[in-house]
């Protein structure tokens, strides 16, 4: 017997002109990890190339539209990959750590994909 997949993290559907996409982490007040924003910049994207949606509609599931960025996921982020604390391959790279140019990195890839919904050719509106 297989496992139940996960619920996407991201939500789309088209009802009719109106695209709307889900934040769908409810439980953790829709805080983003690096896989909601890629999934909200797929979403973006398969709503401007669709000829029948005219608005896009960004909503979170739950009691909150997001909490901002999941810190606790983020944290971990930058502690993986190295067994141990020492395994690093410069000190400045242990877990906990900050490596400014992995953090310059990792914003200007989310800010390209938070672009996508400014540069949406359709109007997105925050619900």
């Amino acid at each position: 017997m297989r496992a139940p997949m996960a619920d996407p993290v991201v939500l789309y559907e088209e009802r009719g002109p109106v695209a709307i996409v889900s934040l769908n982490r409810p439980e953790r007040l829709n805080t983003l990890t690096e896989e909601m924003v890629e999934g909200v910049a797929g979403a973006i994207d398969r709503a401007a190339a669709s000829a029948p949606v005219r608005a896009v509609v960004l909503r979170g599931e739950g009691r909150a539209f997001t909490a901002g960025y999941d810190l606790e996921a983020t944290g971990a982020s930058l502690e993986s990959g190295w067994s141990q604390p020492y395994d690093a391959p410069r000190p400045e790279l242990r877990p906990g750590a900050w490596d400014p140019v992995r953090d310059y990195r990792s914003m200007g890839r989310n800010v390209e994909r938070f672009m996508k919904i400014w540069d949406c050719p359709k109007p997105v509106l925050g619900a």
